[in-house]
């Protein structure tokens, strides 16, 4: 199967191909329609999430030497908060130096508590100054280890 790339201009675009293809995908396009459902709390375990977005980003492997989180790292994670998804999952966070996949990634460990803890305050500001408030926002940290087994 030969490599597709996807460079919609419009959503005309996007549906003449999907008719080319003879795919069945229906679109919505009415705006109240697609809020009202993305909208839409969501319940998780003991949580609720105020709508039904959710980011969940890869490693960035851009943490400092030691595990902490780097101000590229802030940044992006204050970007996603502001975006509005009400799930924000932390990438993959080592939990013992030498299962780091990568020597950049976070890691979690008595010394790198406060910076981490800091980079979660950081994101609740950033959500709150565009939302008003952090309290429906759901964060997850994703705990990794790359030891081989």
């Amino acid at each position: 199967m030969s490599k597709r790339y996807f460079h919609y201009q419009s959503l005309e675009e996007l549906e003449q191909e999907i008719r080319q293809l003879n795919l069945q995908i229906p679109l919505e396009t009415n705006i109240d329609r697609l809020k009202a459902y993305l909208g839409r709390p969501v319940k998780i375990g003991p949580f609720t999430a105020g709508n039904s977005m959710a980011i969940h980003p890869m490693e960035g492997c851009d943490g400092t030497p030691i595990g902490q989180p780097d101000e590229l790292v802030f940044r992006r994670y204050e970007r996603f908060a502001r975006g509005g998804a009400k799930l924000l999952w932390f990438e993959a966070t080592a939990v013992v130096s030498e299962g780091r996949a990568n020597p950049r990634q976070l890691l979690i460990n008595d010394f790198n508590a406060k910076a981490l803890e800091m980079l979660l305050n950081r994101t609740r500001l950033a959500h709150r100054e565009v939302y008003g408030t952090s309290s429906d926002l759901v964060e997850v940290l994703q705990s990794a280890s790359a030891i081989p087994f």
